[in-house]
This record gives structure tokens, sequence and C-alpha cells, in this order.
């Protein structure tokens, strides 16, 4: 089964992010398609690595940084990772209530 054609835009982004110096799984995480898919694109549209102006570079970087250490990511990930944790202590403490209770009950 073939995936979702990928647009002529997300091809034009990736050879940008490769030439400025941006890995296959950071364009991958960029574009939001698979690290596979970026391999292809990169491969239907070649991208020399480096090739860009040092400015682009330099704002290419800032924005994975950004984006990467930005608050709002920050404290996405914070959040999905205390949702997580929470549901794991709430199953533990659900687990050692009905073994607390197991062990009353065969004492009576």
């Amino acid at each position: 089964m073939a995936g979702k054609k990928k647009t002529p835009d997300q091809a034009v982004q990736a050879v940008v992010l490769r030439e400025a110096g941006y890995s296959l799984p950071a364009i991958a995480a960029q574009l939001e398609i698979s690290v596979s898919t970026t391999q292809r694109l990169l491969k239907r549209h070649p991208a020399v690595v480096g090739a860009t102006t040092q400015a682009l570079i330099a704002k290419a970087r800032e924005e994975l940084i950004n984006s990467v250490f930005g608050l709002e990511s920050v404290q996405l990930v914070a959040a999905s990772l205390a949702a997580g944790e929470l549901s794991a202590l709430d199953l533990i403490r659900l687990r050692l209530t009905e073994a607390i209770e197991s062990l009353c009950s065969g004492l009576m």
C-alpha cells in the first residue's frame, strides 16, 4: 500500500534543512515524516551538506534549538511524562490496595 504523497514543499524544506546541516532524524521530525521518507526525498533531490551561507545555517540552527528547547515543547514533554507517571502510580496504588484487602480477608 502506497503512503501519502509528499508535497514539493516538503522536498524543498528537506533540501534546505539538509544543506543547513540538519541530520536526517532532525529533518524528519521537523517535517513530521519518517526518516526513510526523508532519505527518499533527499535521494530524489540531492543536497550538499553545508552548501548554504553561514547566515542561513545560523538561522536554521537557531530554529532547531528553539523548537527543541522552547518552553512550550519542554512543557508538553514534561506534562506527558507526568501524566504517564501518575497513571502508573494509580495502577500501583490500585494493585497494592487489592493485595492488602486480599491479605486482610485471608486473616479473618
